[in-house]
């Protein structure tokens, strides 16, 4: 079926357009009515065809009309993905002429890249999108830095917008976005975590890491840190019953997010008052001397003492802790501090 194409492929090449137009026209009108197949054009890459043949395949494949490329529309977006690659700016126009045929699979494809973690590639189909759209007042408002189609352009407050034009478009679904949490992305993941933290999740979600035994992927560490900046974004006023666990993130100040919470604690220390002196009587019980002085630090710190009068403090508390004997002494002591 190819060798019809083979034999002549040299006429689709930009330089027969460049140098006998009305040829390379004919040559064109031919093969798109040849029963090669629509994917063979669609996606040259593939088959190896060399770059200068690219324009050409395009042209065949415009030519036969949308009603006849519908299997490719997809691999049309393909396209898209490099504004450097050849056919690029004639696939977008081609699209905007199209559409009506092409905005319920753009959305969609913009939807699955993102999730892929394809951020330039979302970018570009965002502009292209924006195109064809007549777009919502609240949506235009968001968009409208992208109103100049200039793929030269685009910079970090083009792509802020793009994020939020996308987020608008998603439903939130807590699976599919908690891989944009983890601490490998991009400046995509502030919107992520404003929707985690306007979700009706509940504030025990982003610590069931510290439940026992500890279930994936929450127990992953490479979501702590956002976890961290959700919960202290949200209102925790009089909710008790979660002060206790974000406690359990100063048992280790290597954990992703600890410094996050140490400072939501030293913010909020009366919020954390009963709370802090159930988990230190704990840490007590447990031998767990780092907790212990992780949550003292952050009491200290409270009540505004420079560091070298915190570490003074600590001092006196450690030589408490290395004799057994000073249990009751270390209950007064915590009694005194917390008061």
């Amino acid at each position: 079926m190819n060798e019809y194409l083979i034999d002549d492929i040299s006429k689709l090449s930009i330089y027969q357009k460049e140098n006998n137009i009305e040829e390379y026209n004919e040559f064109v009108k031919k093969t798109a009515l040849s029963n090669i197949s629509n994917k063979y054009f669609a996606r040259p890459w593939e088959n190896h065809i060399e770059i200068v043949y690219w324009q050409g395949f395009l042209d065949v494949l415009f030519s036969r009309g949308i009603d006849n490329i519908q299997n490719v529309k997809n691999d049309l977006l393909e396209w898209l993905d490099d504004p450097c690659r050849l056919g690029f700016a004639e696939v977008c126009d081609f699209i905007v002429q199209n559409k009506n045929q092409f905005m319920p699979l753009l959305k969609r494809k913009i939807i699955h890249e993102f999730y892929n973690k394809e951020f330039q590639y979302v970018i570009y189909l965002v502009l292209v999108y924006n195109k064809c759209s007549n777009l919502p007042k609240d949506i235009d408002s968001i968009v409208n830095k992208l109103d100049e189609f200039d793929i030269e352009g685009i910079n970090e407050d083009i792509a802020i917008h793009a994020y939020k034009f996308v987020f608008m478009c998603l439903e939130f679904n807590w699976e599919e976005e908690l891989p944009l949490l983890a601490d490998d992305c991009n400046e995509v993941q502030k919107f992520v975590i404003e929707r985690f933290a306007k979700s009706d999740l509940p504030n025990d979600f982003f610590v069931q890491q510290f439940d026992l035994p500890a279930k994936k992927p929450f127990c992953e560490k490479k979501y702590w840190r956002s976890f961290a900046k959700i919960l202290t974004s949200r209102k925790l006023e009089n909710t008790p019953e979660i002060y206790k666990k974000l406690l359990i993130w100063l048992q280790d100040i290597n954990w992703p997010g600890s410094d996050i919470i140490f400072n939501f604690v030293v913010e909020n220390i009366n919020d954390f008052s009963y709370s802090i002196k159930e988990t230190l009587l704990e840490a007590l019980y447990n031998n767990d001397d780092v907790w212990i002085i992780s949550i003292l630090t952050a009491v200290y710190k409270n009540k505004g003492l420079t560091n070298k009068e915190i570490n003074g403090q600590l001092e006196k508390v450690q030589k408490l802790l290395i004799n057994e004997n000073n249990f009751e002494n270390l209950i007064k002591l915590f009694d005194d501090i917390l008061d």
